[in-house]
């Protein structure tokens, strides 16, 4: 993606376009979903005007549709996820898979997967907090926060869950 993580910090958010129960989409579903996202760009100008009125719209790059979100997490520094409702969010889990501390919304879902070691949770109401949350994370070892978080998820993972499940149920 020719981005250095080493030169500047980049920091990251996706969204998922999925149907309900999580079931691959159709064909038909995955066209309608590429249109919403585009259209999201095309119809909310405010973030485009804001970066400009700001002076950062050299820095702010919103990138549409992408199917290389392995690729992206891989080039930036921080995951954040300001959602203000979620269930069990695939987009951080992808994050802490990749390696990312991650910033997020301190909500269901959120608060099962980041602790202080991961990252750092926010009122996703408040613009201030998330800025407070991204300074602090900053300033920490972000490969120490990665690294927790691969460890968390892999604990996460189906086959360690399976194996605890049926630990359990040997025991009783």
């Amino acid at each position: 993606m020719g981005l250095s993580r080493e030169k500047d910090i980049y920091i990251c958010n996706t969204l998922k376009c999925r149907p309900p129960e999580n079931r691959d989409p159709l064909p038909e579903e995955k066209k309608a979903c590429r249109f919403y996202l585009d259209e999201q760009l095309r119809i909310n100008p405010e973030l485009i005007r804001l970066s400009k009125e700001l002076g950062i719209e050299k820095n702010v790059k919103l990138l549409g549709y992408r199917t290389d979100i392995d690729r992206i997490l891989n080039a930036v520094n921080i995951f954040c996820f300001p959602s203000h409702r979620e269930g069990l969010p695939v987009s951080v889990m992808e994050a802490m898979a990749s390696g990312l501390p991650v910033i997020c919304g301190r909500i269901r879902g959120n608060t099962d997967l980041i602790d202080e070691d991961g990252g750092m949770l926010f009122d996703p109401h408040s613009v201030d907090a998330c800025r407070k949350a991204i300074e602090a994370v900053l300033s920490k070892d972000k490969k120490r926060l990665g690294k927790h978080n691969v460890e968390k998820i892999q604990a996460m993972s189906v086959e360690e869950i399976n194996s605890k499940m049926k630990t359990f149920y040997m025991e009783q």
